[in-house]
């Protein structure tokens, strides 16, 4: 239950991280985002490692769970501080940013919220318990207010091209185009390196 708790307070920083990066421009609370990652983090290990296997494992099947978590995180980390440029994001305020629409946010507006979920899910699997499904649950449903949050009231004032890619680009299931898009974006900007 403490972890849930931890996981509540982490989304608690990233949302007054938020606010303030519209109505106060506070520096302290700037580091807020990192702070509440690295709650998000303890708590999710914590609850990990707290937690005991109900069910075992062959060592095959221990592999697939390593492969499944590795890329979900791997994912996960490249799309929230790889994909988009992190001073920007993370450290600057600027009144005319625009947001990034390609390559992987050309998936999807919030595609952290997929791969968090697969990790989630994955570690819930491994686990095979109440709390940890429990715990996934908790997570997802604040990342999904989150972003919500985010989607309505913050990122339509803090980027001038929101509204567009609001227009264009799904909240959070990829459809089809979005998929195409994503793919050719990732084949062109690959050939210019």
């Amino acid at each position: 239950m403490e972890w849930n708790l931890m996981a509540v307070a982490a989304f608690v920083l990233f949302f007054i991280y938020d606010w303030n990066s519209i109505h106060r421009k506070n520096r302290v609370v700037q580091r807020f985002f990192g702070l509440g990652t690295a709650v998000l983090a303890v708590s999710a290990v914590g609850c990990l490692i707290q937690q005991k296997r109900n069910i075992t494992w062959e060592v095959w099947q221990t592999a697939v769970f390593l492969a499944a978590f590795l890329l979900a995180v791997g994912l996960l980390v490249y799309t929230l501080f790889f994909a988009i440029p992190f001073d920007e994001t993370y450290l600057k305020e600027s009144e005319s940013r625009n947001a990034c629409t390609e390559k992987m946010y050309a998936l999807c507006r919030h595609p952290g919220v997929l791969w968090l979920a697969a990790v989630l899910g994955i570690c819930a699997w491994y686990k095979w318990n109440i709390a940890t499904l429990g715990y996934a649950v908790v997570v997802t449903v604040c990342n999904l207010c989150y972003v919500i949050y985010q989607d309505m009231l913050i990122f339509p004032v803090t980027f001038q091209n929101y509204r567009e890619y609001r227009r264009k680009t799904p909240f959070l299931i990829p459809d089809k185009e979005s998929i195409r898009t994503c793919i050719k974006d990732y084949k062109q900007k690959g050939k210019h390196r």
